[in-house]
């Protein structure tokens, strides 16, 4: 498992079907928009 601290995230961008967040300059979490646990964060 894959564990970024929320410190770490330089950057947050979304499309249609995906939430990116940029931790580092060539690397980046890419997850699924149909996600609930995205749906949640997105809210706050």
């Amino acid at each position: 498992m894959l564990q970024i601290p929320w410190g770490s995230i330089d950057k947050a961008s979304q499309d249609e079907k995906h939430l990116y967040l940029y931790f580092q300059e060539a690397d980046a979490i890419i997850i699924p928009q149909k996600n609930q646990w995205t749906r949640a964060i997105r809210t706050k």
